[in-house]
């Protein structure tokens, strides 16, 4: 009794831990972006209304130097905890959606027998509406915490969309540095940099999450046609 109120409270804490270590990447997220788009929103506006001159463009510069720094600083401190948050996620909507498959399968299977079907969903009828919800929370959570963190690289770049249209009698050297600086650098959150979290990325967790299901699954049915050695 003691062992099971010990995991239920183990588990507990494990779930709260995770979806808070997801919320605060989420956080972080949202607040670097927004100092991106809010030097995007300054230089804008002063372009709008005023001629970009060497010396109003180095402090747009410096201030985006300052940034890419908070930036910098938070990937090194946050790596460990990125890294742990992406794989703990991947792993578990590949976990989830696996079982999901096999329950599809044997739904099919048993098609026929459509009054135990019945009798069997609306028994466990909690049970699957908690691993449905469960699973789409998961998956959306997973989805929007790697839109959050890519919308940094986004956003870093948005500043070139609006040098490239500075007229050429009113571009300076200090447009060029700029500009050079946001197309040679790497400007996104990482997971102690093994991969960066840009819009490439979701596509390729994407595919990698088919692929590892099709492998399962095909790897299941091959388990599953295999004769014992010793039947008689």
């Amino acid at each position: 009794m003691v062992a099971m109120i010990l995991s239920q409270f183990v588990s507990w804490f494990a779930t709260a831990a995770w979806n808070f270590l997801d919320l605060f990447i989420i956080v972080i997220s949202i607040g670097i972006t927004t100092r991106f788009e809010q030097l995007t929103s300054a230089l804008k506006d002063h372009l709008k209304n005023e001629i970009p001159t060497p010396k109003s463009m180095l402090k747009f510069r410096l201030d985006f130097i300052a940034i890419c720094e908070l930036l910098e600083y938070v990937d090194k401190h946050m790596g460990l905890i990125v890294f742990l948050s992406a794989a703990n996620n991947l792993y578990f909507v590949c976990s989830q959606l696996l079982h999901a498959f096999k329950l599809a399968k044997l739904k099919l299977i048993f098609t026929i027998k459509l009054i135990e079907i019945f009798f069997s969903v609306l028994r466990y009828f909690a049970d699957y509406l908690y691993y449905w919800f469960s699973l789409f929370y998961l998956i959306s959570r997973t989805v929007y915490l790697f839109l959050s963190a890519a919308a940094i690289s986004e956003s870093a770049r948005s500043p070139a969309h609006l040098l490239h249209n500075i007229p050429q009698h009113h571009w300076n050297l200090e447009c060029d540095r700029w500009l050079f600086q946001i197309n040679s650098s790497t400007i996104a959150l990482s997971a102690m940099g093994f991969f960066n979290f840009t819009r490439g990325l979701i596509l390729t967790m994407a595919g990698t999450i088919v692929t590892f299901e099709l492998v399962m699954l095909q790897f299941g049915n091959t388990v599953e046609s295999l004769q014992p050695l010793c039947s008689s």
